[in-house]
């Protein structure tokens, strides 16, 4: 690249050419002319070459005239031509700009092509873009007493940063209220700076290239100093809002649960709620930008609080509490199952689940699978072999929670089916997991929290331990209860799907269905194709249709019952024994209107939508749940890794997603499932 050519300034300003520039120069305007923003006043050429930029605020600008010399020399001959070219003689307005552009005709050549880059701007990320080692500033300008002397754009705002703190104006707005004090300061605040418009033009003034800056400047002995001004951000106003609301509100609490025992007879302790003290929020703003809208910004204000009452009463907070589901099953495996299948359950006796919170059984019980937990081997059958495994046993704690989940009308994230049919549950109702691989997880999609009450004893005198789930929590006005029902979908050559459903009902009418999540079984050694096949009913998408209600309220496990929680304000049935196991009912009241219609959802994660058209309700109640793999929040890994000795298959085996093919009875191919299935624990 050829150097730069030398230049100076006339007595107008203007740069000078010599004659074979000049010559080149308007060669070059005419065929490319240079482009100005009128707006900023600066523009720089391709590659950083600056262009001198004239603003005709206080001066009279005109283009001088330019004489274009061509000389050349043959032999002992000298022609000599000069021409001179008046190109514009006149007055100018403030709009107007005056450019000269140095450049070499090679130089032009290669920056043809690229754009002129308009500083508009200097702010941080823009600085950067468009500074090079070119744009520098020159002698005897200076920022907020800051000597910008051969520094870049970049190195200027880097440079000047430091010192905004100390450009703002000192706040001091002290707030009284109620025994209390709080002072407002600058720190409280965030501001807008215009070292971005200061920078551009202090650079342009260093230069020589602006006449008249439009930002704040001073000059003394020959120096320049330009200063930075600050405007509060507004939005920060409302930022300093909420320190003055957390320093002088008492907001009000409402009543609510203080605490859940679940092996007591009265398992909650209620605390009524008390009113808040709420300052005028509106009021207080008002106050504080007229105060910052002055020169001092310093003020002080007296303000006061209103009292504002809780909402919800200690007699509607105990109607959140009630038992609004039960569930048992009968442990009769070996003495080691029953063991882990205790632990397992204790785990979850006395978890309470917020709004929105999911319950992951395998987060609940820790790591089943080493023994650091206190869980012990038990037989497992792993890839068709018996095995001595940790924590065999387990799902039926984890079975016997799901179907409670199911009853108390929980939103179903995660559930796999076994690998063959379980003793203690019904097709379809079952839930196997693996630590680190599998899981069982469900939703509390109320508004209120759910309370999990667990229990293992001889409940019933049979000589046998019933595992037992209770759960409390906010009664449904939209149904009476829910009766769980599982059913064969599909019946294959060395496998069949299988589903279950929660079937809603009023009055003891059925009014709506919500399926669950899906799953396939091998058949075991008691289990023919031809009789799984007599299982399917008509419709394998709505289920069967002989489904009762029990017409109760939930059992009541907890040894000595559990007081008021098992009082309602209905007379709808009593409270009393259910033991079927598959269908143990949820509480609930009054009446609603929803539609009759459920969403299928496989545990694949897709979903067809299928009509549940009660034969026997005029309402009906839509809702949806679904299985997700279990790389979801549960935070279990998604690996297929062999079953711990919780029995568990592998996940694509149990979690197969139900197809429109398996549900019209179609064979499921054997090549389907993977051949290192793991297989259920032999004492589940």
């Amino acid at each position: 690249m050829e150097k730069n050519k030398s230049k100076h300034l006339d007595d107008t300003g203007a740069v000078k050419l010599s004659s074979g520039e000049e010559n080149e120069e308007n060669k070059k305007e005419m065929e490319h002319p240079t482009t100005v923003s009128s707006q900023d006043n600066i523009v720089f050429a391709p590659a950083g070459k600056p262009i001198r930029v004239y603003n005709s605020e206080d001066t009279t600008m005109r283009r001088r005239s330019k004489i274009i010399a061509i000389s050349s020399a043959a032999g002992v001959c000298v022609v000599a031509v000069v021409i001179a070219i008046v190109l514009l003689v006149g007055g100018s307005t403030d709009d107007e700009l005056a450019v000269e552009t140095e450049a070499s005709s090679a130089e032009s050549s290669e920056q043809d092509d690229s754009a002129i880059e308009t500083l508009a701007t200097v702010a941080e990320p823009e600085i950067t873009e468009v500074d090079t080692a070119t744009i520098t500033f020159g002698e005897g300008v200076t920022v907020e007493g800051v000597d910008l002397s051969g520094l870049s754009l970049a190195q200027a705002y880097n440079e000047l940063e430091p010192y905004l703190s100390d450009i703002r104006d000192e706040i001091s707005i002290t707030i009284k209220c109620d025994g209390k004090t709080l002072t407002l300061t600058e720190d409280d605040f965030s501001f807008d700076y215009d070292i971005s418009d200061v920078i551009r033009q202090a650079y342009h003034y260093s230069r020589g290239e602006l006449d008249t800056p439009t930002v704040s400047y001073t000059v003394e002995d020959g120096v320049t100093d330009f200063s930075i001004s600050c405007a509060i951000d507004e939005d920060s106003i409302d930022d300093a809002m909420e320190t003055v609301k957390e320093a002088f509100n008492v907001e009000p609490v409402d009543a609510h649960v203080s605490s859940f025992d679940p092996n007591a007879v009265e398992k909650f302790t209620y605390e009524d709620g008390t009113n808040g003290y709420i300052i005028d929020e509106d009021d207080v703003k008002s106050q504080i930008t007229e105060i910052l809208s002055t020169d001092s910004k310093t003020d002080t204000l007296n303000i006061t609080t209103t009292e504002e009452e809780f909402t919800v009463t200690l007699e509607e907070i105990k109607t959140k509490t009630k038992l609004i589901s039960s569930y048992s099953t009968t442990a009769k495996s070996a003495t080691n199952s029953i063991y882990n299948m205790k632990l397992a359950l204790a785990s979850a006796n006395g978890v309470i689940l917020e709004p929105g919170e999911i319950f992951s059984f395998n987060d609940t019980t820790g790591d089943t699978t080493n023994g650091l937990l206190g869980y012990v081997e038990s037989t497992s059958i792993v890839n068709g072999k018996y095995v001595q495994e940790y924590g065999g046993g387990i799902c039926q704690a984890s079975s016997t929670i799901y179907v409670a989940a199911v009853l108390a009308d929980m939103e179903i994230i995660e559930r796999y089916a076994h690998a063959y049919k379980s003793s203690y549950a019904d097709r379809g109702l079952d839930a196997t997991v693996d630590y680190g691989n599998l899981d069982m997880r469900f939703k509390n999609s109320s508004d209120y929290p759910i309370y999990i009450a667990t229990y293992s004893y001889d409940y019933d005198g049979d000589g046998y331990d019933e595992l037992m789930v209770e759960i409390y929590g906010e009664v449904s006005d939209e149904y009476d209860e829910i009766v769980a029902v599982g059913w064969v979908t599909s019946a294959g050559s060395s496998r069949y799907t299988a589903r279950g459903a929660k079937v809603y009902f009023k009055d003891g009418v059925e009014i709506g269905r919500e399926n669950l999540p899906s799953g396939s079984y091998m058949y075991s050694s008691s289990e023919s194709q031809s009789y799984i096949a007599t299982l399917i009913p008509d419709d394998v998408s709505y289920g069967p249709t002989s489904v009762t209600p029990t017409n109760s309220r939930p059992t009541v496990y907890s040894p000595g019952g559990c007081g008021s929680s098992a009082e309602y304000d209905d007379d709808f049935g009593t409270t009393t024994e259910t033991t079927t196991e598959t269908s143990s009912s949820s509480s609930s009241s009054s009446s609603s209107s929803s539609s009759s219609s459920s969403k299928v959802t496989s545990s694949s994660g897709s979903s067809s939508s299928s009509k549940a058209s009660s034969s026997s309700s005029s309402s009906g109640l839509s809702s949806s749940s679904k299985a997700s793999s279990s790389s979801s929040s549960s935070g279990s890994s998604s690996s297929s890794k062999a079953s711990s000795s919780s029995g568990s298959s592998s996940k694509q085996e149990s979690s197969q997603t139900e197809s429109s093919s398996e549900e019209s009875s179609e064979t499921v191919s054997e090549t389907a499932e993977p051949e290192s299935d793991t297989e259920e624990t032999a004492s589940d």
